[in-house]
Parts: structure tokens; sequence; C-alpha cells
């Protein structure tokens, strides 16, 4: 939920930061400001989700390993029933 609502922040920052460029803000101090929260803003979203995105990875990594091993021992039992039954 804070990631979302900083990204939400960070868009209507962005929007004032525009809005300087466009000649709307005569003060350029208040440009570095908004510069610097759009900065802030980022780095911090992506601080937070890189755990997030890292554990999902790992996790992906783990469950194609248990599938592929259910798959090879199903297929070895398969093939030993098999010959047995010749």
């Amino acid at each position: 939920m804070f990631q979302e609502s900083l990204r939400l922040v960070q868009v209507f920052v962005l929007g004032e930061l525009i809005s300087y460029f466009i000649g709307e803000y005569s003060d350029p101090t208040l440009a570095y400001v908004y510069a610097a929260a759009v900065t802030a803003c980022y780095l911090t979203v992506t601080l937070l989700a890189h755990p997030t995105f890292h554990i999902n990875y790992m996790l992906g990594m783990k469950m194609r390993v248990a599938c592929t091993s259910l798959m090879y021992r199903k297929v070895g039992v398969v093939t030993h029933c098999h010959w047995i039954n010749i």
C-alpha cells in the first residue's frame, strides 16, 4: 500500500516539475525541491520493491525444481513398471 501511494505522489510531484518547465513557476529552488522529491520517491519504491521481486523469483525457481523433480520421479516409476510387466 505504501508503494502505491508513493507512486501516486511521484506522479503529482512530476506534474509540478513539468509545470515549472512550462513556465508556471519562476523559482528554480522549487524545481530543485520537486526534482529531489521525484528522485526520493523513485529510489524508495525501488528499494522497497526489490526484496519482493527477489523473493518471488526464488519461490518460482523452487516451484520449477519441485515440478521437474515430480515429473522425473513419475517417469522413472512408469518406466520401471513397464519393464517389470514385459
